[in-house]
């Protein structure tokens, strides 16, 4: 039978409390940022827990982490902040065979905070842009196999920690679809996720926008104008959102001419 482990990415953990917390029932790895560097294991009832210390920073350098220490046959990806269901073993397992040209599958995670629901599939499909970008990579699952044939790995670049500080999940997504694998989104929930806070999203400020075109860039190329239209169009008017329709767009569009005109190396 195939194996799944669950990559859990963390901070500050001084032991595997996590593991019940989280209502894993499976093997799982954590990726701790803290400040030491240990390799540790432990058996959970009955299953391999360990825990991938570092004094690294940054939410991509956390999740590439846990890719290169992974060794279950099935990766499921989670945040420290999630709560699997009972069974999602059977789910995702069953899910896979099911579906033998799956290759990742994005199932449904639910959000316990109603002011930021998660949309949900109607059916098993095939995973897009439209469909995949609302929920990260929270109950993402995928063969590890994959993850080691196509060199995938989260952009370092972005996302909490660095300077643009969200979409490491929305291009790794992009990076599934773009190498046309078996990509797919079920309606199946096996995990809720609180969303109590945001590492990242402190309002609809100015660096909030001038990140958002940054990533619309790399997420859409030509069309990235058409997604900073729509975004704009559905924050305008938000009690929380000072920016009118017009200088949301300005700012989005000037985070998007700073990936286009970022410094690229030298061809050899």
């Amino acid at each position: 039978m195939e194996t799944i482990e669950v990559l859990v990415t963390t901070m500050g953990q001084a032991d595997f409390r996590l593991y019940e917390t989280m209502n894993l029932q499976t093997d799982a790895l954590f990726a701790n940022q803290a400040d030491r560097a240990s390799d540790e294991e432990r058996v959970i009832a009955g299953r391999r827990a360990r825990m991938i210390s570092t004094k690294t920073r940054g939410l991509a350098i956390n999740r590439n982490l846990a890719l290169m220490h992974a060794q279950g046959d099935i990766l499921l990806f989670a945040d420290d902040d999630q709560a699997f269901a009972e069974g999602y073993e059977e789910t995702v397992l069953h899910a896979f065979a099911a579906h033998p040209k799956a290759d990742a599958i994005k199932f449904y995670c639910a959000s316990e905070n109603e002011a930021r629901a998660l949309p949900n599939v109607s059916s098993f499909q095939r995973a897009t842009l439209r469909n995949t970008m609302a929920g990260g990579v929270h109950a993402l699952a995928v063969r590890r196999s994959v993850i080691y044939r196509y060199g995938l790995l989260f952009p370092i670049g972005v996302g909490a920690g660095q300077f643009y500080d969200s979409g490491e999940d929305s291009l790794f997504l992009k990076a599934l679809i773009d190498r046309r694998i078996g990509f797919f989104v079920s309606p199946e929930q096996i995990a809720t996720v609180s969303q109590r806070e945001s590492t990242w999203f402190q309002g609809y400020t100015e660096h909030f926008f001038i990140t958002t075109g940054y990533i619309y860039a790399q997420l859409y190329g030509a069309a990235a104008g058409l997604a900073i239209l729509r975004r704009a169009w559905r924050v305008r008017g938000l009690a929380e959102n000072r920016f009118g329709f017009w200088e949301a767009v300005r700012l989005m569009r000037r985070g998007e001419r700073e990936f286009l005109r970022r410094p690229r190396a030298e061809e050899p």
